[in-house]
C-alpha cells in the first residue's frame, strides 16, 4: 500500500465522519456530532500538513456550526475564526466560514463591524467568481441575501433569494430550496405580505418536517410564524 493510497483513504474517512456529524447536527444530536468531529480531528494527524490543514478548517467550521446551534456563541466564534485562518487559501471554504462567523455573531447578538460586513460580502462574491458549482453559487447568493436583509435591504434580499432559487433548481438542491423558502418567508413577513409569508413558510416547514431537521423546524416556526417552541 503506497503512502498516496493511505493518505487518500484517510482523507476519505475524515470527510465521511464530517458528513455523519452534519447529519447529527440536522437531527439535533449536537453532542454526538461534536464527538465525531473530535474523532475526525485526530485522524488529520495521519496526513501531511498540506492535506491536513484544509480538513482541520472544515472540522473547525462544523464545530462552530454545531456550537452555534447549541447557543454557545462565544465558543462557536472561536472555532469559526480558526476555520477562517485555516481556509484562507481556499476562496470557497473561506467564504462559507466567513459567512458562518457573520451569522453566528448575528444570532448571538455579538457586534458586527461595518468592516466585517464588507469583508463578508467580498468573500461571498469571490466564491461566486471562483466556483462553477451551482449549489455553491446558490449558497453564496443565499448568504448575500441574508446580509442584505440584516442591513434593512429587504427588497434587494428578496431579489437575491429569487436568484438563489434559480441555482437551487440547476443543482437540484432540495435542502437548499427549503432554506431559501424559509428566508423568503421571513422577508415577506418583514414587509407585511401575509399571503407570501404563509406560502413560503408552509413550504419550508413541510420540507424540514419531512427530513426531520429539528433546528430548522424551530427556526421557521419562530422566525416566520412567531412560535417560540415546536
Amino acid at each position: 500500500m503506497t503512502n498516496k493510497y493511505r493518505e487518500e483513504k484517510a482523507e476519505q474517512a475524515i470527510r465521511e465522519i464530517v458528513n455523519q456529524a452534519i447529519e447529527l447536527q440536522h437531527k439535533g444530536e449536537w453532542e454526538k456530532g461534536l464527538k465525531l468531529l473530535k474523532e475526525a480531528q485526530e485522524k488529520t494527524k495521519l496526513l501531511p500538513e498540506d492535506k491536513a490543514k484544509p480538513l482541520r478548517g472544515l472540522i473547525r467550521h462544523y464545530q462552530g456550526r454545531i456550537l452555534q446551534a447549541m447557543g454557545k456563541y462565544d465558543e462557536a466564534v472561536e472555532r469559526l475564526k480558526t476555520a477562517i485562518e485555516l481556509r484562507k487559501e481556499d476562496p470557497i471554504g473561506y467564504s462559507y466560514s466567513m459567512f458562518q462567523l457573520y451569522i453566528c455573531k448575528d444570532y448571538g447578538g455579538i457586534l458586527i463591524s461595518p468592516e466585517e460586513v464588507k469583508e463578508t460580502k467580498i468573500a461571498l462574491w469571490e466564491l461566486i467568481d471562483a466556483s462553477q458549482n451551482p449549489k455553491e453559487i446558490g449558497d453564496a447568493f443565499q448568504n448575500l441575501a441574508y446580509v442584505e436583509s440584516k442591513q434593512g435591504e429587504i427588497r434587494k434580499a428578496i431579489w437575491l433569494y429569487q436568484v438563489t432559487e434559480v441555482f437551487r433548481g440547476i443543482a437540484n438542491d432540495q435542502r437548499g430550496f427549503g432554506l431559501t423558502w424559509a428566508r423568503l418567508g421571513e422577508c415577506y413577513k418583514k414587509i407585511g405580505e401575509g399571503q407570501k409569508t404563509q406560502e413560503y413558510g408552509d413550504k419550508a416547514l413541510r420540507y424540514f418536517e419531512e427530513i426531520g431537521d429539528i433546528e430548522r423546524i424551530q427556526q421557521v416556526k419562530k422566525n416566520v410564524f412567531g412560535e417560540e417552541k415546536i
